[in-house]
């Protein structure tokens, strides 16, 4: 994968899209999932995180991009075996920009 990459979150009032180098990754569009972001303040908290059906519910994500459903009997072994090929690597943010757009997307 290399060290350069960028994660994009469009954040917008009916759902929130996630992109991986320009890819499109996954979206929120539920809305029973998006009213707490509408009532609440929100942060930006960044993490490392890898496996688990918390994440991401199999609806939310391109399932191109993680090859298991979380209802498996076995998801959890398919992950681990997943895993085991890996190449681990620590989290480095160069850094976060966060930009205001208006209902027209400007």
């Amino acid at each position: 994968m290399g060290t350069d990459f960028t994660t994009t979150i469009i954040w917008q009032a009916d759902k929130i899209i996630f992109k991986f180098n320009g890819e499109f990754f996954g979206a929120v569009h539920n809305a029973t999932l998006l009213e707490p972001f509408q009532k609440h303040e929100c942060h930006l908290v960044l993490g490392l995180t890898a496996g688990g059906n918390v994440n991401f519910n199999d609806d939310i994500l391109d399932m191109q991009h993680k090859p298991f459903s979380n209802t498996h009997p076995k998801a959890d072994k398919q992950f681990e075996e997943l895993a085991r090929n890996w190449n681990w690597t620590p989290l480095v943010v160069d850094h976060i920009r966060v930009y205001a757009i208006d209902k027209e997307g400007n």
